[in-house]
């Protein structure tokens, strides 16, 4: 039963190829997204992804045509170049549907000629309608036995803990790295987050991440060990768990940068844990259980 649910989730991808390439703007948008995951950039392939963007915006779905200007806009992807004009354009199209947006940040960096030849280009812009067929998709599972491989996975996954999939190394800390942390902490963080009246939000993750920081600064040195800054980082994944999705995502960067200071290259699948639930080690446990 659990290689079902294996096959099945595995499945997902394809399924959303599937309708993407028969022209369904949401799966699209989905499809490209898989490839854009900032948090696991050796899996990203970015071009892909703002291929499959760019189809679902030309047909006027906004969630598609805001994260095209987040990417243009923000620089996250060495390969997707930075375009303020573009990012105006795409977020213009997405605040047009009501649909919510960095329009105002990135006419900051605009001329006012800019601006309005790019607000002329919004109001003629049309969408591409492409006519969809729903694909067959021949890999579902019927529903008894997918709640039947979902307890399955559950039972498994109850007394897991992903801080035991760590493999431990040891880390060079220097006076420099603790001074890079000082650093970090001074800095304004969580800078992207989405959200008109997010202030609370913002000053209750940052308040998470600098008593992480104030514990790295104060005992790192001590514990120079991958597995004892991963102890830290579970202590406020677990703090953060009930925040929505897009603050997970934000946090998961901010904590990125926390390895990137330390030499870290992997969590081991500790982020991704918590910030995707028991999909993760699902994947995981079924991979294993498929070999």
């Amino acid at each position: 039963m659990e290689i079902q649910m294996f096959n099945w989730l595995k499945s997902q991808k394809e399924t959303w190829r599937k309708a993407a390439e028969q022209g369904d703007a949401i799966q699209q948008f989905n499809f490209g997204m898989t490839y854009l995951d900032r948090l696991n950039p050796k899996e990203s392939d970015p071009i892909e992804g703002m291929k499959w963007l760019r189809k679902a915006a030309e047909q006027g779905y906004a969630p598609a045509q805001n994260n095209i200007g987040n990417f243009l806009m923000r620089g996250w992807y060495k390969e997707i170049k930075q375009n303020y004009e573009e990012a105006y354009f795409w977020h213009s199209l997405a605040a047009k549907a009501d649909y919510y947006n960095s329009a105002d940040e990135a006419a900051k960096h605009l001329t006012p000629e800019q601006i309005k030849e790019i607000d002329q280009r919004v109001k003629e812009w049309k969408p591409v309608m492409t006519q969809v067929s729903q694909p067959e998709i021949s890999s579902a599972i019927p529903e008894e036995e997918m709640e039947a491989a979902q307890n399955a996975i559950r039972r498994k996954s109850a007394e897991f803990d992903p801080i035991s999939k760590v493999v431990d190394k040891r880390l060079t800390v220097s006076k420099d790295t603790v001074s890079q942390l000082a650093k970090f902490k001074k800095a304004e963080k969580f800078v992207d987050l989405p959200g008109v009246d997010n202030a609370a939000e913002k000053k209750r993750l940052s308040e998470h991440l600098d008593n992480l920081v104030d514990k790295l600064i104060a005992d790192v040195s001590k514990n120079p060990s991958k597995l004892w800054v991963l102890t830290q980082f579970q202590v406020v994944l677990e703090a953060i768990w009930d925040e929505d999705t897009e603050a997970q995502e934000h946090f998961g960067v901010e904590l990125k940068k926390l390895m990137d200071i330390l030499g870290m290259e992997s969590s081991d699948g500790l982020i991704g844990y918590y910030r995707y639930g028991d999909l993760v080690y699902m994947m995981q446990e079924l991979k294993t259980d498929k070999k």
